[in-house]
């Protein structure tokens, strides 16, 4: 079925070299990480259901949550989170794991970042689907305000992009980046709206909200997705303004460090 599925997404993307030769990227890297398992790609679907039933049982079961529909409103959140948490860790080793490409290879490196983001893309949408599927047993309306939904990811895109060039380029010069990072994710998660309502964010800390852009998409999806409701347009213009800077940032980088990629490894 899998196999079936590679075929028909492959026959539909145009012929051209670096296209494809992201695309195949792309598929490995998904592959190879569900490659030695028994459960395969089942994995991707365990991970966040198994984060959350964890975090259902403690904030419905050993905490009192107010929030409506509070099961939609972790999973939506999660979604979001895990595929910024896997691209942007992803970024750290990139080099490191492609060094035998980048050594051996000529062809533009950034082929490399976009089949990794393509990667952790693959995740996110077999996620979605899922979730759309939870949305069945709820009573949720959906009404036109969700075709801002494609904009508000294409942000988070940007964010995960400019974040894995920053990220790559300094791990070439700082080790410790990785375990600096994995302190980011853990302020970062509980700086996000991932198991608290964005009232509570909004009306005791809102700098947050500006300091963390994740943040911001996190209100923005839950609001055309479970609220029917418009967008927060402050947040949606402010966090494009600020993933602009950021994929600008990390442009930047790349451009004036790639080319010590290979004698820094």
């Amino acid at each position: 079925m899998i196999s079936n599925f590679w075929k028909i997404i492959t026959e539909l993307i145009p012929q051209n070299n670096r296209i494809e030769r992201i695309w195949m990227l792309a598929k490995v890297d998904f592959k190879n990480r569900y490659y030695d398992s028994k459960l395969g790609i089942v994995w991707a679907l365990i991970n966040p259901l198994f984060r959350l039933c964890v975090f259902y049982y403690v904030f419905t079961i050993l905490f009192t949550r107010g929030t409506d529909n509070f099961v939609l409103h972790l999973f939506s959140g999660l979604v979001v989170w895990l595929f910024f948490v896997e691209t942007t860790k992803k970024s750290l080793t990139l080099f490191k794991q492609k060094k035998y490409l980048i050594a051996n290879i000529s062809f533009d490196k950034l082929d490399l970042y976009y089949s990794s983001l393509l990667s952790g893309f693959f995740g996110f949408i077999f996620n979605f689907f899922i979730y759309l599927i939870f949305t069945l047993f709820f009573s949720i309306e959906y009404t036109w305000n969700i075709v801002w939904f494609p904009f508000i990811i294409l942000n988070l895109l940007m964010i995960c992009l400019g974040l894995s060039l920053i990220l790559s380029t300094l791990s070439l010069y700082l080790r410790d980046l990785t375990h600096l990072w994995d302190l980011f994710i853990m302020l970062g998660f509980w700086a996000s709206p991932i198991i608290y309502s964005e009232k509570i964010l909004i009306d005791k800390a809102e700098f947050l909200v500006k300091i963390n852009p994740i943040a911001g998409i996190l209100i923005n999806v839950r609001r055309v997705l479970l609220n029917a409701s418009e967008p927060h347009y402050f947040y949606l213009i402010y966090n494009l303004i600020f993933a602009s800077l950021i994929l600008s940032i990390g442009f930047y980088l790349y451009r004036k460090h790639i080319n010590r990629a290979v004698e820094l490894l």
